[in-house]
């Protein structure tokens, strides 16, 4: 079912594309719970696509790591990105796909997965993140952000299949996920890498699924 749904969303994308090709840059949003400000309880996917560039934090993101392989007589910006989480043992990888513990994170818990193509096993990946924050540490609330390579021809920098996951807050608590320090200054997170890095390599050991931790997604 969770595979269908990532598939339903990658149909979209083409029939959308096909009706105006100039809307070739596909995302996907997912909030899960009100807590994480979901509108309903059912699970339910925002899928957009977008004309001209991604939407402004992908935007930004895509504009840095063009830069970064101009500057560097094109090296990829995301392989090298993935390179250093590796080094730091916070990585795990599953076929073509990498998720990382991320090292620079916007919220509680964040898991960053990267591919260099839209394939089955970064959503397999993000299933076994989703029952990890589930099963395995108790995190029922969470937000999801995924973008998609362009549906035109790529270039040196683009975007490779990018998604982040992250932690929302408990059920059970009033009080908000972010303050002032977040909103006006910086993250405020104190979640332990390697321990989520940990609980993801556990959940898919759970699974079946033998995690390679050396990471590709190159």
């Amino acid at each position: 079912m969770f595979l269908d749904l990532m598939d339903v969303a990658q149909k979209w994308f083409a029939k959308a594309h096909i009706v105006d090709i100039s809307y070739a840059n596909p995302h996907i949003y997912w909030d899960v719970l009100p807590k994480a400000s979901a509108s309903q309880v059912h699970p339910h996917l925002h899928v957009n696509l977008a004309s001209g560039q991604y939407y402004a934090k992908w935007a930004g993101l895509h504009a840095a790591s063009l830069q970064y392989s101009k500057d560097r007589e094109g090296e990829n910006y995301f392989t090298d990105l993935v390179k250093v989480h590796s080094a730091l043992g916070l990585t795990a990888s599953l076929g073509k796909a990498t998720v990382m513990a991320y090292l620079t994170p916007q919220a509680s818990h964040e898991l960053v997965f990267i591919s260099s193509s839209v394939c089955e096993d970064i959503f397999r990946l993000l299933f076994f993140a989703m029952r990890a924050y589930i099963d395995d540490m108790g995190l029922y609330a969470y937000s999801a952000g995924m973008v998609f390579p362009k549906l035109v021809a790529p270039q040196s920098g683009d975007l490779p299949m990018i998604m982040r996951l992250v932690f929302r807050g408990a059920v059970t608590s009033t009080r908000a996920d972010i303050s002032s320090i977040e909103l006006f200054g910086t993250p405020n997170v104190n979640v332990d890498p390697y321990k989520l890095i940990n609980s993801i390599r556990k959940t898919m050991f759970h699974h079946g699924a033998k995690p390679d931790t050396l990471g590709d997604a190159s």
